[in-house]
């Protein structure tokens, strides 16, 4: 509005200080009605077209600049290979690993799931994940705490950390019991946090704006795999997350 106000000024000025200009205006505004109006409409669509441009242009870099932030964070390269035996062999030889350009490398573990409630009603999330890290070294994965999204102790056996997307749509708080599909079988846990869809809590490999979490204690996954039905689904994906200085 400063900008507009700041424009006007030169044509303030001209109504104003030259009263010969401001009458000869007038009078074509006067004489052709039609025209002006032609004139008045042209400008009118014209600013909406350049406006939703901009909106459109604006809200596009926007959702691309917050997906950064809320599903990777300080999470720059993923290194990924399917399956658990794997991931203890990629493991094992980015372990201890050093660089002057790394300042944060840790490893994750994500299956594919279905959450749902258990109390009735029951709501469902078709499109969901089960995670497994250290919330102690992902806190530090990165140098910046705050953009990791993770808070509280790793989840014990039986107990599930969950996104905020995911607590939206069960309606599901701490306290509250879900049920997690995957492979064929089923597990049910108790909700004793909350986490923000941000950095690693937000992670979400796909191209899904929604980051339906479940982070749960590290072994749950290949529990859940050696109950399930062999070859049923996508492997799990055993990740090592790095972050760049």
């Amino acid at each position: 509005m400063l900008v507009v106000a700041l424009l006007s000024l030169p044509f303030l000025y001209v109504l104003i200080r030259r009263p010969v200009l401001r009458r000869l205006a007038l009078r074509n505004v006067a004489r052709r009605p039609r025209e002006t109006m032609l004139v008045i409409l042209g400008s009118l669509l014209g600013t909406a077209i350049m406006t939703g441009s901009f909106v459109v242009g604006d809200t596009f870099s926007s959702s691309i600049r917050r997906g950064a932030y809320e599903q990777l964070g300080p999470v720059d390269e993923v290194v990924s290979v399917d399956g658990l035996a794997a991931g203890d062999a990629l493991r094992a030889k980015l372990d201890g690993f050093r660089s002057p350009d790394v300042d944060g490398v840790l490893p994750l573990t994500f299956a594919s799931a279905t959450a749902a409630t258990v109390a009735i009603p029951r709501r469902a999330a078709p499109t969901a994940q089960l995670l497994e890290t250290d919330f102690g070294r992902a806190r530090q994965f990165g140098g910046d705490p705050h953009a990791a999204g993770i808070s509280g102790s790793t989840p014990k056996p039986g107990e599930a950390a969950i996104g905020a997307d995911l607590a939206r749509v069960l309606h599901a708080s701490p306290g509250a019991r879900i049920e997690v599909f995957a492979y064929g079988t089923s597990v049910r846990l108790r909700v004793v946090r909350v986490l923000p869809k941000l950095g690693v809590a937000g992670f979400w490999p796909g191209e899904e704006h929604t980051s339906n979490n479940v982070f749960v204690a590290p072994g749950t996954i290949a529990s859940v795999l050696a109950r399930g039905t062999p070859g049923l689904g996508v492997p799990p994906q055993s990740t090592v997350l790095i972050s760049n200085r």
